[in-house]
């Protein structure tokens, strides 16, 4: 009997520390998870960071600076498709002679 009864306590002892290494290990699976997961989305966030700031630069690129850029906007094609300013077009696009 009480070789069964050892027998019994070792069992349950096993059994019990499987259990306790099971989860721990799931814990450390899902911990593992987490920083993946973390990290893929701190990724992303830097990619779009980089995104953007390429093409603030890339607007930048070969021009005086902000009211270049401005200037820029508001040119309409004229004759040929060429850009003049509003200033010197009449209502039907076209250059105004003086």
């Amino acid at each position: 009997m009480k070789k069964d009864k050892k027998e019994g306590q070792d069992r349950a002892w096993f059994l019990e520390k499987n259990l306790q290494e099971m989860e721990s290990y799931h814990n450390e699976e899902l911990k593992e998870e987490h920083k993946e997961w973390t990290r893929k989305a701190h990724d992303l966030e830097t990619m779009e960071k980089e995104k953007v700031k390429d093409y603030s630069k890339q607007i930048m690129k070969g021009r005086d600076g902000p009211d270049e850029r401005l200037k820029r906007e508001k040119k309409i094609g004229g004759v040929r498709g060429k850009p003049h300013t509003e200033k010197k077009m009449d209502r039907k696009g076209r250059t105004e002679k003086s």
